[in-house]
């Protein structure tokens, strides 16, 4: 794993719904991308 980065876990149900999305949305190159944008988009609503 690259230095500064930390894994998480996903269930594979959620997993593969995401993979399913991807496929629609090419802006986002893989899960990881997306997970990173919804991530951050909910960061910013909390505020």
């Amino acid at each position: 794993m690259a230095k500064g980065y930390r894994q998480v876990s996903l269930p594979e149900p959620l997993y593969e719904q995401m993979l399913e999305f991807l496929k629609s949305h090419p802006e986002y190159t893989s899960v990881a991308d997306l997970v990173k944008e919804l991530v951050r988009r909910e960061l910013r609503n909390e505020k």
